[in-house]
């Protein structure tokens, strides 16, 4: 039996504090899916020009006792404003949600929809260990979410980056290792319009990168189908190999298949996840899917996946020279090393 008295004690830590935190987090829940089915209602289309509820509700097929509260609480996320009593996009929902925006972000938001469900059974997933298949699943859709995301600044902030300390001009030949959807080659081939780049990935993926190629019109970019964790040869005679987030990155067994893809004096630049990226939440969203880390650089017990101190010390061993390395942003580091003469 509990006493009477201990009705009147205060709890501590501080209740309030602490229930704010909760909120804060279920707060987050909701607002992921309110945001989740405005997209499937294509809301933020609707909502180009200003409406009221009702021209919203009628248009989008939402009840119309909901349209009200709907949009009030799209406006406090951010993502609607309000202007006499009508609704429109915010900028950032103009940009990001509207499907006419060339930084529209459909398959991005898939990536966090196929995420879902693995926490919302977490017992589950916890006890029966993490997603074997997922690896089966990472094809078209998966390669357009994280194309969608590195448009957001990346692609921008490390091709300008790198073509500030890597000469590409004078007709170079770069390749892009494990390089998707092709971005970050076809933005090189925009700063450097004699580059000629390849861009080198699974069969299953190249498909994207050639819509990617063909979307920006960038003549002097090419896919290549392969597998730079299976395949001998990864082609050869490039001034340049990029690879960013990929397990090339960290896998000690494809450093001599990058070196002989270079010239005598080629150049490697290679971007890794640094480990401040996400904390811990991520670190087990990563897990529970099945990955060691973000990219593959996490912790694993493959030998092969080298920590960054290794990774430096194994290139060294196979003929490179470090040249420089920096952080673009917060949670990545790229590494740029010559390969010495052969």
């Amino acid at each position: 039996m509990i006493s009477k008295e201990e009705l009147l004690r205060m709890p501590e830590p501080d209740p309030e504090a602490w229930w704010n935190d909760v909120e804060n987090a279920i707060t987050g829940l909701r607002r992921t899916y309110l945001l989740l089915a405005a997209m499937d209602l294509k809301v933020f289309d609707a909502m180009r020009n200003a409406k009221g509820p009702e021209e919203i509700a009628a248009e989008v097929g939402m009840d119309l006792r909901f349209a009200e509260g709907f949009c009030r609480s799209l406006c406090e996320a951010g993502l609607l404003r309000q202007e006499g009593g009508k609704y429109m996009n915010s900028p950032s929902a103009s940009m990001y949600l509207d499907s006419s925006s060339p930084y529209y972000q459909l398959h991005s938001f898939g990536l966090v929809r196929e995420s879902l469900p693995r926490w919302q059974d977490l017992p589950s997933v916890l006890r029966a260990g993490p997603d074997a298949d997922r690896g089966k699943r990472m094809g078209e859709e998966w390669i357009r979410g994280i194309a969608e995301r590195a448009m957001l600044g990346s692609v921008q902030r490390v091709t300008k980056a790198v073509s500030e300390v890597v000469d590409m001009s004078g007709g170079k030949r770069l390749l892009d290792l494990g390089g998707g959807h092709g971005l970050y080659a076809i933005a090189f081939s925009a700063r450097h319009p004699d580059l000629r780049a390849d861009v080198f990935d699974r069969p299953s993926i190249t498909p994207v990168t050639r819509e990617y190629i063909s979307r920006y019109g960038a003549s002097n970019v090419r896919a290549i189908e392969g597998d730079f964790e299976r395949d001998e040869s990864i082609g050869n005679g490039y001034d340049v190999l990029f690879s960013s987030f990929n397990q090339s990155g960290s896998d000690a067994r494809v450093i001599p298949k990058m070196s002989r893809a270079l010239k005598g004096d080629g150049t490697l630049v290679v971007r890794r996840h640094s480990g401040g990226w996400g904390g811990p939440l991520m670190d087990l969203e990563w897990s529970l899917a099945g990955r060691g880390g973000p990219g593959g650089h996490g912790k694993s017990s493959d030998p092969s996946r080298l920590s960054l101190e290794d990774y430096r010390a194994m290139l060294e061993r196979n003929g490179f020279k470090m040249l420089n390395e920096w952080s673009p942003d917060e949670f990545s580091i790229v590494l740029v090393a010559k390969k010495l003469g052969d």
